[in-house]
């Protein structure tokens, strides 16, 4: 048991870490922290389809229909990013799917298609390229031979400044 004499003592200590705690959380919430905003993927704007300078350049927003996977890379950006969205849809095994895609830059970069299914490695479904200032529509389209999550990466962008691509599955037939 404590003293009588120490109660006091540590009712004090209790209140000023108290008051410690509060006042680094408002020095921190003050000082600008915040969660990071994560661009969401995108529709392309209706435009001429091949920007001539990363001013010129629409970066989709927000999902499509059918859309089952949006990559994005920005490397001109004072946040550079190289991300990749599963989703919102899921691949079906037997639809045609296509992969379309833009970017601003040099000359282009490579891209790849992989199941992401969390219960095992994944396996790449294709491989393309993506050239800057060429259509956007068209760039790789196939038949799916996996139904389930897949993920859409960039795997090279050293010719791209700016560039998006995205995998849409056909609606059923």
């Amino acid at each position: 048991m404590f003293a009588a004499d120490t109660i006091p003592l540590v009712r004090s200590s209790f209140v000023r870490g108290t008051a410690l705690a509060f006042a680094l959380a408002g020095a921190i919430t003050l000082s600008g922290c915040s969660t990071p905003v994560i661009p969401s993927p995108a529709t392309p704007s209706a435009g001429s389809g091949s920007p001539s300078s990363s001013s010129d350049f629409d970066m989709p927003q927000g999902s499509v229909p059918g859309q089952v996977a949006f990559a994005q890379v920005d490397s001109v950006s004072s946040m550079p990013t190289n991300g990749s969205t599963v989703g919102p849809g899921l691949l079906v095994r037997g639809r045609s799917f296509v992969i379309e895609g833009g970017c601003v830059g040099p000359s282009g970069g490579r891209f790849r298609l992989t199941t992401a299914e969390v219960s095992s490695a994944p396996r790449t479904l294709t491989e393309g390229e993506l050239a800057c200032g060429q259509a956007v529509r068209d760039q790789t389209s196939g038949v799916s031979d996996f139904s389930g999550p897949v993920q859409l990466a960039f795997i090279s962008t050293d010719g791209i400044e700016l560039g998006w691509l995205r995998v849409i599955q056909e609606p059923a037939g």
